[in-house]
């Protein structure tokens, strides 16, 4: 296999196997490092890594780390974006329905007036032509 298919592909479950199948996400967390969770691997980026990078780490492994970072940073903002939207509909909705409801209490006042009275209207004239056909 060529070096630069094996720079392109993903990333590969340990060679024990004998096969370039890719590894799962459990696979690759079980794998022995320094890096387990997202502490240890800030922990990691910021006292080791970058410490060396000017100069030690290939220009490839600096590119790759900048994406991750990118990448992370863009699914961060989207759950920010989606906590502050739940967030402002948990906290707006109850106070747009009452104010809904406000707006729309004296229109619905005077549609249950008028059927009132437009159903007495009703029985007094059936009350009406009742004693005139008697």
């Amino acid at each position: 296999m060529s070096t630069a298919r094996k720079a392109s592909s993903p990333i590969n479950a340990p060679s024990t196997r004998g096969s370039n199948k890719p590894a799962t996400q459990a696979e690759i967390e079980a794998l022995p490092s320094t890096v387990t969770d997202r502490k240890t691997a800030e922990q990691y980026l910021t006292q080791i890594l970058i410490c060396q990078m000017p100069g030690k780490t290939p220009l490839p492994v600096i590119t790759a780390i900048r994406a991750v970072a990118f990448i992370l940073k863009k699914h961060i903002a989207c759950e920010i974006a989606e906590a502050a939207a739940k967030q402002l509909s948990d906290n707006l909705t109850p106070h747009i329905v009452q104010h809904v409801i406000a707006a729309i209490a004296p229109q619905v006042a005077r549609v249950l007036t008028t059927s009132e009275s437009l159903t007495n209207a009703k029985r007094e004239k059936r009350t009406s032509l009742s004693r005139q056909q008697e």
